[in-house]
């Protein structure tokens, strides 16, 4: 595995402190695995979603979008990606929006999505999915 595709939880843990145990994991993860982190734009705009909701300013939420795409990769959603996200939502019942960062991922190369959904300890077409919270990591 050379990339790490984080699902948006992991980004939103680390900006909310509601869950301090969440929050220290998620930083942690990002610092210890930060060269092999991969985000997909999707995961940014669902993250300025969840953000939203919570009440933080925009112009807060703006200054964490562009300091993630400062320190990691961001893979843009294709057109490629999405019928590759509608083929999986039939073949393998993921949600769309699972579906979709499944794409990115598997278009990536050899790369794992870190969630807390999903199939858990299996692989897709070559995506490993883990959750960071209850496997080690390193």
């Amino acid at each position: 595995m050379n990339s790490i595709l984080f699902d948006t939880n992991l980004l939103v843990y680390a900006w909310d402190a509601s869950d301090r145990a969440k929050q220290h994991r998620a930083v942690e993860l990002f610092g210890h695995e930060r060269r092999r982190i991969i985000l997909a734009s999707q995961n940014l705009s669902e993250l300025a979603a969840v953000l939203l909701r919570k009440e933080v300013p925009s112009a807060e939420i703006s200054a964490i979008i562009d300091l993630y795409a400062k320190l990691v990769p961001v893979w843009p959603v294709e057109p490629s990606d999405i019928i590759e996200a509608l083929r999986a939502v039939t073949r393998y019942r993921m949600s769309y929006r699972d579906a979709q960062i499944w794409a990115v991922a598997k278009r990536c190369g050899r790369a794992a999505i870190f969630t807390e959904d999903g199939p858990i300890g299996q692989t897709i077409e070559g995506v490993a999915y883990a959750n960071p919270f209850a496997q080690p990591f390193g």
